[in-house]
């Protein structure tokens, strides 16, 4: 008796669907993501690269992959082996048109073979078997396998056609059958066979399975694939679970869901995505901002602390991900983006060949005028801050605030840490601050006990990784580890969301934001206010904390800081740490983090912290790092506010002479840094005018840098006055104003309609975004505004600058790039920063409301010549 027969006598009790015994005869293959008409113009593209390298890696990988039929699949290899040689295959099919029989006969002859798959899915005992091996594996192989039968079905004969189509029903039955898991993997295997038969989208259970409700006769509900795919993902593109999981699911071996938008575009049947913002989005954060400038993912959520995007794991590798090549299909920048993260790991590690592999679904997606582009510091409101430095080595400096803002705060996603406002810091090519990371989730309570070369009974918990917010570079108020392992849950973090970045300033040499905690903590809230100083004036770029927590009682607030070190060491008490790299290094042994307490503490405890590792993706492994916990006395209002320095340093860049500042309602840090050059961080209630060397500020936050007795530049967070020197620098504002300014040039972020001072000597006007506003006093060295509320530019005219005032009435509306006319370079402008909370008509915010939407795409529209 054949191995198809024995499989169908067993199957036949348990499938509900009847197996067809074509597909529909009136659908005209391929259509699925190719059709014949586009096969000549696929060849053409060999003749440069890297299409020449991929076809080479087609035809290679589909003559040299076997599936071994001696063995009962072991883990997800064999799915994934199917996987390439039907993806490759069908290729080679396409391209290498003399040996077109070889490839089709290869085909043909593995579709019997998930019998294989089959069995281990259905064994003997009748309990079919849903695991991770047999469920989620299968499903990718299961979708090329199908992309595979859509391009050389109009070569087969009949009876190899119905053998073909027979396998692949088996298996499509077996996911109709399956309780809907791993969303969207479940809707996704359903519309794949679906079109692959003919169906379109008015049929009714395939909008059904794209947008939710149940399929006729079954009562079960279905969620839907694009409510599936948007549940995860914030509006602005980052997604909740981390980038661990942001990668797993969009750019590494699920490409059943996160490649089936691309066959829905392709056939029409579906046209949400490609123009979709938060798709948009979610490309460019993954590519841009989601890891390192040297490609290692950011430890927040169930992300390992050392994985690379070159990790080999599941049978694939990140960097190798077909969305690497159709990225490109959601916008430019997240094309360019994904094309240098691509080049920055094949140049780090040339030994791995990260080339385009030759795949049917990379081929055709990739474009032919890919460019590189490093991302510059961008806001993700719902998500969190990212600063980046604005050079393009891979050792440049690299800071995040996490701070994800979910509609429905009280059903976290399983792969999410209590890491609201917790921070993770990268520079000169090595992860220097980092949270608890992630060794994999075999339970339900959260991620697995770590290390895993531990005894059980010496290993950190689930709760510390998963659930506990001490793992994290977070803050707690009234908090009490108890077990190091598994610490205590009495005044932890309560909530997995946020409300997100609140307000921010990017672009030049400086950046902040601000986290607001919401109601993720039980006791209070915390304000998190995170900036990032650039290289600048021949001195080194560093990163600051302006914490402001309030509490709901008296104590103490906890601020906890895990440096990637085995070796954090005392160098003044309660004041100054310093945290060299350990066992995991990547490209800078010599690299390390300085962490300043500008704030005077209680107590600093430094403590031990599981640093975890998927262990199974490389050489790498968890370690037990040094971390701090600062503890801090509340003052009488149940507030406090705490400066903190973060400075990374490696051979070539070394730590300034670091100073606490202390004074009646003050508090913070002195940089020195050399050759006259001083940096000072202040915190402040807020409500009353401080002065230091020579500078007054009125605000919770202020930074100042002095050149000598100059003035070199200046931040104050939600303040309303700044004042230096005899011919005053600086401003008065009516209402709160965040604002940074270097010479003549600057940003700032009004929360509402202001008016503002701005004092500068021999001051002769003011540009807001380019554009001239209307002054409603000037004098001697000031010029007063109104300004709407958002964010916005600010350049000071001079008798000794270049610039000149526009005149309003030259200004055009839609014109982003101020070259007097509105075109398609302004559309440009204003398609990149599209759903961004950005200001001005140089970003596209032609109706300066902080913020670049459809309303500015009218204006531009509109004026368009």
């Amino acid at each position: 008796m054949t191995c198809k027969l024995l499989l169908s006598i067993i199957l036949t009790s348990i499938f509900l669907v009847k197996i067809p015994q074509k597909a529909f005869a009136q659908t005209q293959h391929p259509f699925l993501i190719v059709k014949a008409s586009d096969f000549a113009s696929l060849r053409n593209r060999t003749l440069q690269s890297p299409w020449r390298e991929m076809k080479d890696d087609a035809v290679a990988t589909c003559q040299n992959t076997v599936y071994d039929l001696s063995n009962p699949p072991i883990g997800s290899k064999k799915s994934f082996t199917m996987r390439d040689i039907m993806s490759s295959c069908s290729l080679a099919f396409i391209l290498d048109q003399n040996n077109q029989e070889v490839y089709k006969q290869k085909l043909v002859e593995s579709y019997p073979k998930w019998s294989d798959i089959l069995n281990f899915q259905h064994p003997p005992d009748g309990n079919i078997v849903y695991s991770q091996d047999a469920y989620v594996y299968p499903a990718t192989a299961f979708f090329h396998s199908i992309l595979a039968l859509d391009v050389i079905h109009d070569s087969l004969n009949s009876q190899d056609l119905l053998d073909s189509e027979y396998w692949l029903t088996q298996e499509y039955n077996h996911y109709y059958n399956a309780f809907s898991d791993k969303p969207p993997l479940w809707e996704s295997t359903q519309i794949i066979w679906s079109l692959y038969l003919g169906k379109k989208g008015d049929d009714p259970y395939i909008r059904v399975l794209l947008n939710g409700g149940r399929r006729p006769g079954d009562s079960r509900p279905i969620t839907g694939f694009m409510p599936e795919l948007v549940a995860r993902i914030s509006p602005d593109g980052v997604y909740y679970e981390g980038p661990g999981y942001g990668y797993v699911a969009w750019g590494h071996n699920r490409d059943e869901r996160t490649m089936l938008p691309d066959v829905l575009e392709f056939t029409g049947v579906d046209n949400r995505y490609y123009n979709n913002s938060r798709f948009k989005n979610l490309h460019e954060w993954l590519y841009g901002y989601a890891s390192t400038p040297f490609a290692v993912e950011a430890s927040f959520g169930d992300t390992s602390d050392y994985y690379p995007l070159w990790s080999f794991g599941n049978g694939s590798r990140l960097i190798e991900s077909a969305h690497i090549a159709g990225a490109n299909q959601y916008s430019n920048l997240a094309g360019q983006y994904a094309y240098w993260k691509w080049q920055t790991a094949s140049r780090l590690r040339p030994d791995l060949d990260l080339g385009f592999k030759g795949r049917l679904i990379n081929y055709v997606l990739l474009r032919d005028n890919s460019v590189a582009q490093k991302p510059e510091s961008r806001i993700f409101p719902n998500g969190g801050s990212f600063f980046l430095e604005s050079n393009s080595v891979d050792g440049s400096l690299y800071g995040v605030l996490w701070n994800v803002n979910i509609p429905n705060p009280n059903s976290p996603e399983f792969h999410m840490h209590d890491d609201i406002n917790s921070v993770y810091i990268a520079g000169y090519g090595e992860p220097l601050l980092v949270n608890g990371g992630f060794g994999g989730a075999s339970t339900n309570a959260g991620a697995d006990s770590c290390p895993d070369y531990l005894p059980q009974n010496q290993r950190y918990t689930p709760n510390y990784l998963s659930h506990r917010a001490v793992s994290n570079n977070t803050a707690l108020i009234n908090y009490q580890i108890g077990n190091p392992l598994d610490p205590s849950n009495v005044n932890d973090h309560q909530g997995k969301s946020g409300l997100g970045i609140i307000e921010g300033i990017t672009g030049g040499l400086f950046d902040y934001a601000s986290g607001n905690s919401g109601s993720a903590l039980p006791n209070g809230t915390h304000i998190r206010n995170f900036v990032f100083i650039h290289p600048q004036d021949s001195k080194n770029g560093y990163f600051a904390l302006f914490d402001e927590v309030t509490a709901t009682s008296s104590g103490v607030t906890n601020i906890v800081l895990h440096p990637n070190s085995e070796t954090t060491s005392v160098v003044t008490d309660k004041a100054e740490y310093l945290a060299p790299l350990g066992t995991n290094v990547f490209n800078n042994s010599m690299a390390g983090i300085s962490l300043f307490l500008g704030t005077q503490p209680q107590q600093v405890d430094i403590l031990n912290g599981v640093l975890c590792h998927w262990d199974n993706y490389d050489e790498r492994k968890s370690i037990i790092g040094k971390y701090l916990f600062s503890t801090y006395q509340l003052d009488s209002d149940n507030k406090k506010n705490i400066v903190t320095v973060l400075f990374p340093t490696d051979a070539n860049h070394l730590k300034p002479q670091m100073n606490r500042l202390q004074g009646n309602n003050y508090s913070g840090a002195e940089l020195i840094h050399g050759g006259g050059v001083n940096d000072f961080l202040l915190e402040s209630k807020g409500n009353n005018l401080i002065t230091y060397q020579g500078a007054s500020f009125q605000g919770p936050a202020a930074i100042f840098r002095k050149n000598n007795q100059s003035l070199n530049f200046y931040f104050v967070r939600k303040g309303r006055s700044f004042s230096y020197g005899s011919e005053r620098i600086g401003f008065e504002s009516t209402q709160d104003l965040s604002i940074h300014l270097k010479g003549t040039n600057g940003k700032f972020y009004s929360g509402s309609e202001n008016d503002i001072t701005i004092y500068y000597p021999g001051i002769m006007g003011l540009l807001i975004d380019n554009l001239s506003p209307t002054v409603l006093t000037s004098g001697n060295g000031f010029v007063r505004i109104r300004v709407a509320e958002g964010n916005h530019t600010i350049s000071i005219t001079t008798p000794t600058t270049t610039q000149t005032i526009t005149p309003t009435q030259t200004v055009f509306p839609g014109d982003a790039n101020g070259d007097g006319k509105v075109d398609g370079a302004d559309y440009v402008i204003w398609l990149n920063h599209y759903n961004q909370n950005v200001g001005g008509a140089s970003n596209g915010d032609f109706n300066n409301n902080g913020r670049v939407d459809g309303a500015d795409y009218v204006i531009w529209l509109t004026n368009y010549i």
